[in-house]
């Protein structure tokens, strides 16, 4: 066994992180009796030469010995293991072809994707080919006594495409043969892969749609055929899948358990149905919406973002447009998602929806939160001049805030539309203004101290001069508000949008602005004693003079920002990351504080000039090493790409 694995030249292949040469040992190891040894090759290969999503020269140079080992082992769960291995790298590509397709606004603005280098394009190639020159393999594994494992082969073998005629022919006889409904609709799921859709195949399944008399059959042959015939599906085969959703639960938690579902039912119909195409819309959205509360979170996610394509024909909702540019059915829909409460408490469901909304920075998806669509839902009004802020409930805060307090207690449902009102001055200390719509609202010197503005719309708005003392933010998109000079103290803004807000001047002392974005916004001369801004985003923020002394800066991500006067005497950094700026002005290194990780790195473009990179290892930061014991790695490598930026975001 094993016996090629040295003629292979490994050290003249590559992985995820360099030379292959490690390689062969970690094949080695997967034969180890030792569990632990099993365990630590199976991770490390499973992140070197796959990784996330991408193949690399090496890699189908190690299936061929993974197909000897999972032919000799007796261990279930190392062919589990190797089958599910198969089934990555047959569905991976290169790293470029990752990054075109996680970007969602390439095909909105018509722009062509970059062209895949060769050398990658021959690699992903290699590795498919090699996965499906191992169905030998897999074929021989439909014959053990495991039932979940006829059906992971059955899996693996739908994605042998380059020996397809080999192997659909022994597919249709275990068809015949296999008893187990797990098997056998991982069977029928395959054969939909490898079959091109033709008048026989076209003739197969409707006849074995005809037959099956098992639910979980019959929506995988439906299943089969909508990714096989696309727009060409037989309008029996959309019934299959609209009755789907009708099924009783024993029903979806039966093809849950099949290893091609990776998420419920509900979800693999939908895709289905996507696959099929945007004709389907006003059939299959009725039908989404009616799914959404019936399923569990991430499957949640995924329908929001099939409807959304649906409903907007795969296009983005552009900065311009308003309600009156929406139709009937993305009204409905909208207002849909924004009443389903649950899912908003979450970060991923405003990236979800954002990935249909422009970004409006470096990231490539911006999340577009609740209060986001509520306003552009309620544009249609402004527009047409019928309303600004709703008089009702203007009046009914100027009674008092007791009185408004009262009635929001009595009305949790109705969202206050306050937009554009004149507030100047207002005392509305401890105010409840959850989910209020603030937009382009004056409150400039406003006392509005201990009150709740968690997830409000409060774009455009003027605080200058206000009083937010321990204040509750969270959620609150303030993108381009003017808060200069504003009392912040305290005040809880995790989480906040603060994309071009000004805050110059302000007073933050210990305010909470964990996991805040202020790309390009204005903290200039503001003071920020003992505010945590761990997690935060500051990305071309000017902190020019801003006084940061005992501030928490973990896990902190400054590029491009203009820190020139500021004071960090003092502040804690660990896993803080600082790119691209002039740090000779900032005072207080030798102070700083570490946490874990105990690590700041300090990124210089590789073309610095020599010159600049010796003041750099001569600076009081580098000095500032001895007095704090680790941790300061001075890079000179390029400014993180976008790329870069939106991994880091994703982690």
């Amino acid at each position: 066994m094993l016996a090629a694995l040295d003629t292979v030249p490994w050290r003249t292949l590559e992985h995820a992180y360099g030379e292959a040469s490690e390689v062969p040992r970690l094949i080695r190891d997967l034969a180890s009796s030792q569990e632990e040894v099993r365990q630590a090759a199976q991770t490390t290969l499973g992140f070197t030469v796959y990784h996330q999503g991408t193949v690399y020269s090496s890699t189908a140079y190690v299936i061929p010995f993974f197909c000897e080992l999972l032919e000799a082992t007796q261990r279930e769960e190392d062919k589990f293991w190797f089958l599910r291995f198969f089934i990555d790298i047959a569905y991976a590509s290169s790293a470029l072809d990752v990054e075109v397709r996680l970007d969602p606004q390439r095909n909105a603005e018509g722009r062509d994707a970059p062209e895949i280098q060769p050398e990658e394009a021959r690699w992903v190639r290699a590795a498919k080919e090699a996965v499906s020159a191992g169905y030998p393999t897999y074929l021989r594994l439909l014959e053990e006594k495991d039932a979940k494992l006829r059906a992971y082969a059955a899996l693996t073998l739908g994605l042998c495409q380059f020996h397809a005629e080999q192997v659909i022919p022994s597919m249709r006889e275990h068809l015949v043969l296999e008893e187990a409904q797990m098997v056998r609709a991982s069977i029928l799921l395959s054969l939909g892969q490898l079959m091109p859709w033709n008048e026989h195949t076209h003739t197969f399944f409707m006849q074995l749609l005809g037959d099956q008399t098992r639910p979980v059959e019959q929506i995988a042959a439906a299943i089969t055929c909508a990714f096989s015939a696309r727009e060409a599906t037989p309008p029996a085969v959309v019934q299959v899948l609209l009755e789907g959703f009708e099924q009783p639960s024993s029903v979806g938690e039966a093809f849950g358990a099949l290893p091609y579902a990776e998420y419920d039912l509900h979800v693999c119909l939908s895709q289905a149905f996507r696959a099929i195409g945007l004709a389907l819309a006003p059939v299959v959205v009725p039908t989404l919406l009616y799914a959404l509360k019936r399923s569990d979170y991430f499957s949640a996610l995924v329908l929001v973002d099939h409807l959304l394509y649906f409903i907007l024909e795969g296009k983005t909702i552009t900065n311009e447009m308003t309600a009156a540019n929406l139709t009937e059915m993305q009204r409905e829909v909208l207002w849909a998602l924004v009443e389903y409460e649950d899912l908003w408490e979450f970060s991923e469901m405003s990236f979800t929806v954002g990935k249909y909304f422009p970004p409006r920075s470096i990231w490539k998806v911006s999340p577009r939160r609740q209060n986001e669509i509520v306003a552009l839902l309620g544009e249609k009004n402004r527009e047409e001049g019928t309303s600004i802020a709703n008089q009702k409930h203007l009046n009914l805060l100027k009674q008092g805030v007791e009185v408004w307090n009262r009635w929001r207690k009595e009305h949790p449902e109705i969202q206050p539309d306050l937009s554009e009102a004149d507030l100047r001055s207002a005392d509305l200390r401890n105010a409840n203004l959850c989910k209020a719509d603030l937009y382009k609202a004056n409150l400039r010197e406003a006392n509005l101290a201990g009150a709740n503005l968690s997830i409000a719309d409060l774009r455009s708005i003027d605080l200058s001069d206000a009083c937010l003392r321990t204040t509750n933010l969270t959620g609150a998109n303030l993108s381009g508000s003017t808060l200069s000079r504003a009392d912040l103290n305290y005040a809880n803004l995790s989480r906040a949008f603060l994309a071009e807000a000004n805050l110059s001047g302000a007073a933050l002392n210990y305010a909470n602005l964990s996991g805040a974005f202020l790309d390009r916004a204005n903290l200039s001369g503001a003071d920020l004693r003992g505010a945590n801004l761990t997690r935060s985003i500051l990305i071309g923020t000017d902190l020019s003079d801003v006084n940061l002394s005992g501030a928490d800066l973990r896990g902190a991500y400054l590029a491009k920002a203009n820190l020139t006067g500021a004071n960090i005497t003092k502040a804690w950094i660990g896993g803080t990351t600082c790119a691209d700026f002039d740090l000779s002005t900032v005072r207080g290194w030798e102070t700083l504080k570490h946490g874990d990780p105990p690590e700041m790195t300090i990124d210089f473009p590789i073309n610095t000039p020599f010159h600049m990179r010796e003041e750099a290892t001569e600076s009081p930061l580098h000095k500032a090493k001895g007095a704090l014991n680790v941790p300061i790695n001075i890079v000179f490598h390029s400014v993180p790409t976008e790329e870069e930026h939106n991994e880091w975001e994703d982690q």
